[in-house]
């Protein structure tokens, strides 16, 4: 005879698809959300190359490579392009150039702006290689070549995925020798 009080273990099919139905929309939630996360760091991150970039000028300014380096350079795109290539330059004192980093904007990555205390412009940013007192010291030029008289610039980084408000301010500043990141909005 068989025992009929023994106790089944385990789930009902019924059971088992309402977990994996709730599972299965947590997920669908939770997809738009990492797309949006990605999207936002790949602006970040753009605006930290862009720094590091800015950075890398600075140091190679106070401890160039060669004696026949004069400068180095950075030439920013006009502002509204995107998926562009920003390259540090090494400037030689026979004109040559030598191209030593490279940094490649995403295709939904832009330079918004480039402002120059209220100026909007393109630029070009040159780090001065010299003596102890020039070496280093950070300049500003518009398309033209004429040099902006401006203390400080703000390049800022966006994206133009649709409903991603998010941009990123690098200034670069003459007077305080710095160059900082910072958030600047927020949807």
């Amino acid at each position: 005879m068989k025992n009929i009080n023994k106790k089944q273990t385990g789930f009902t099919l019924i059971e088992l698809l309402v977990v994996i139905s709730i599972m299965g929309l947590l997920f669908l939630m939770a997809v738009p959300n990492y797309r949006q996360q990605q999207r936002r760091n790949e602006v970040k991150n753009a605006a930290k190359e862009l720094r590091s970039l800015l950075w890398e000028a600075q140091s190679r300014a106070l401890a160039p490579s060669s004696a026949n380096t004069t400068e180095y350079k950075i030439i920013l795109p006009n502002a509204g392009t995107c998926g562009q290539t920003i390259n540090l330059s090494e400037i030689h004192n026979d004109s040559t150039t030598q191209t030593l980093k490279t940094v490649i904007l995403k295709s939904n990555v832009c330079i918004k702006n480039i402002k120059a205390d209220g100026l909007d412009t393109s630029a070009t940013i040159t780090y001065l290689v010299g003596d102890n007192r020039t070496s280093g010291l950070v300049r500003f030029y518009n398309n033209n070549g004429t040099e902006l008289a401006k203390n400080s610039i703000d390049i800022q980084v966006y994206s133009t995925t649709e409903g991603l408000n998010y941009t990123y301010n690098v200034n670069i500043n003459k007077a305080a020798n710095s160059i900082s990141l910072s958030l600047a909005t927020i949807p």
